[in-house]
């Protein structure tokens, strides 16, 4: 009878320490009075950051050079645009374009059209990309995306090409970022 009465008694002070509410402070992550994992913020979060901005890292090796910016135009969907520098074929590539996010801006799969301009290959026209982005609490965020498209343009001004007797019919695309949303 003392066991059951002693086991009840520790039984039940165990459920009030779980019951209890932490408070907002340094050291603990909470929301609302109530425990979150470390890195688990967002996915609590109703509202997404509007801008963000980015970079290839791995460009900044090889010679490409590209920044991004993005911004949020509602819980879905931004609106993109990316311009890069190539060092190796001294061009230019500019793209517009709408990132459709399926669940939560900035966070998870997305798909990608829009239009791009490349000056080598004399390259103009729609593309598509699907891709997927990582986001922290911090706004620290990573996007990769894959995709293609088809080239409108049927002008041969290209002087990078030797063999222009052909014009480059579609493409492919796709990108590694870095980026920070705030």
């Amino acid at each position: 009878m003392i066991k059951s009465i002693i086991t009840l008694s520790l039984l039940c002070s165990s459920m009030t320490a779980l019951a209890t509410e932490y408070k907002d402070d340094e050291n603990v992550s909470t929301m609302k009075g109530r425990l979150v994992e470390v890195g688990e913020r967002n996915r609590y979060h109703y509202n997404a950051p509007k801008f963000n901005l980015d970079v290839n890292p791995f460009g900044l090796v090889a010679g490409t050079y590209s920044v991004g910016a993005s911004y949020a135009l509602g819980d879905i969907a931004t609106v993109r645009g990316d311009v890069s520098y190539s060092e190796y074929t001294s061009s230019m590539e500019y793209s517009i374009s709408s990132q459709l996010y399926f669940k939560k801006m900035y966070s998870g799969i997305y798909l990608e059209p829009g239009v791009l301009r490349r000056e080598i290959g004399n390259v103009l026209g729609p593309q598509v990309l699907l891709g997927y982005t990582w986001f922290w609490d911090s706004g620290l965020n990573i996007s990769l995306a894959v995709g293609g498209g088809r080239n409108l343009n049927d002008s041969e001004d290209d002087d990078f090409y030797e063999d222009d007797d052909e014009t480059i019919d579609s493409f492919s695309n796709g990108y590694l970022r870095v980026g920070y949303a705030f």
